[in-house]
């Protein structure tokens, strides 16, 4: 499993869209749950951790269905406690075991007698970046299912079809789910390379100077063009913490660093911090233009799934909805948005953002796909 799959996994578990089975546990080794001895190792060291058996048995019948159901990919968990999932050729992403696999299994579980579930099981088999879309999905139409809504999956929309719809009031409203691909455009692997690798060096040579009340914060205004601009700016980092300059931002290279109090983690922030116990957070640059109009299309394309003649909801999951709010508002006046209710970005909120000719739809209604 590569860092940025680790890295992934945690920042997407912040997003707000997931439900945690556990907290705070951490693996000790790799562990491929289709082999039963290490299924029986994962649920005795969740049983001694005091676990509701309730809560085991849901967990093991959700992997026991993805095992019947999927490749072995889906059960094999490096520590901490990620699965790594191919998404295309030469890409994968990290699913958080307890917060994103067993929660999608019960999900599988729940919606499985239903017509049309054999196509979102076709999705998840294929690897491609649809897979994360299709998790998205499932989780949603699994909680108005669980709520005691009449759910339809896969229901034809002209020459294709929507992802799921739900009975309300005698009304189907449709719903389409989307995951913002930006991982694969040039500019994020080589900024997740570059972000990985000054990560790496940062730990490895300034961390050992610093006490455990203390971080290393990293703003990347613009990524050094020159190896040595790097490198310098690491050497500077590591003589601040001999030093014990502390609380105090500089900048070099188009890079602004501080050593400071350790603080906790914000879920609508980007700073994330990428070791397990480590004391280096790193903010990247925004997303560009290019980001932003790949964005708006995969909305798009999400509404032409949608029927003309029924009203819809989009499902927009994105690493960080905040810089997609103005973007989909500008959509939802437009006559071609007329029957979207609105549409849920998840990443660092959620937040709904509502089209004004559908102010009046409840808002409990829309807070189920997300919240349960």
């Amino acid at each position: 499993m590569s860092w940025i799959d680790w890295f992934r996994g945690r920042l997407r578990g912040k997003v707000g869209i997931r439900d945690t089975f556990v907290r705070g546990f951490v693996l000790d080794r790799r562990l491929e749950l289709s082999n039963k001895e290490d299924e029986d190792y994962l649920f005795e060291v969740l049983k001694k951790r005091g676990e509701p058996t309730k809560k085991l048995d849901v967990a093991k019948e959700a992997l026991s269905f993805i095992s019947q159901n999927l490749d072995e990919e889906w059960l094999t968990v490096d520590p901490p406690d990620i699965v790594s999932i191919k998404i295309g050729q030469d890409s994968t992403d990290g699913l958080d075991l307890f917060s994103e696999l067993i929660p999608l299994g019960d999900a599988l579980v729940n919606l499985s007698e239903l017509e049309g579930f054999e196509k979102i099981i076709a999705k998840l088999r294929k690897p491609s970046y649809q897979r994360l879309s299709t998790i998205l999905e499932v989780m949603s139409a699994a909680r108005y299912k669980k709520r005691g809504y009449q759910v339809e999956l896969e229901p034809p929309v002209g020459d294709g079809s929507c992802d799921f719809r739900v009975l309300k009031w005698g009304e189907w409203i449709y719903f389409e789910c989307k995951r913002e691909n930006v991982q694969g455009s040039k500019y994020s692997i080589k900024m997740n390379n570059y972000t990985i690798r000054l990560m790496s060096d940062i730990g490895s040579r300034a961390e050992a100077e610093l006490g455990s009340s203390y971080r290393v914060d990293v703003e990347i205004l613009r990524k050094p063009r020159k190896e040595i601009e790097t490198e310098e700016v690491i050497e500077r980092i590591v003589e601040m913490a001999k030093n014990k300059e502390l609380n105090e931002w500089k900048e070099l290279n188009g890079i602004r660093f501080a050593i400071r109090n350790r603080r906790k983690e914000s879920s609508g922030a980007l700073l994330v911090d990428l070791l397990e116990g480590g004391r280096t957070a790193i903010l990247c640059p925004p997303l560009g233009k290019k980001a932003l109009q790949k964005a708006r299309d995969t909305l798009n394309d999400a509404k032409k799934q949608t029927p003309t003649d029924s009203r819809s909801i989009i499902i927009f999951e994105t690493d960080d909805c905040s810089r997609l709010i103005k973007m989909v508002e500008e959509k939802l006046k437009t006559e071609s948005y007329r029957n979207i209710i609105g549409v849920i970005l998840t990443g660092g909120g959620p937040q709904f953002v509502p089209n004004p000719l559908h102010k009046n739809f409840p808002v409990d209604f829309i807070d189920i796909a997300i919240l349960g």
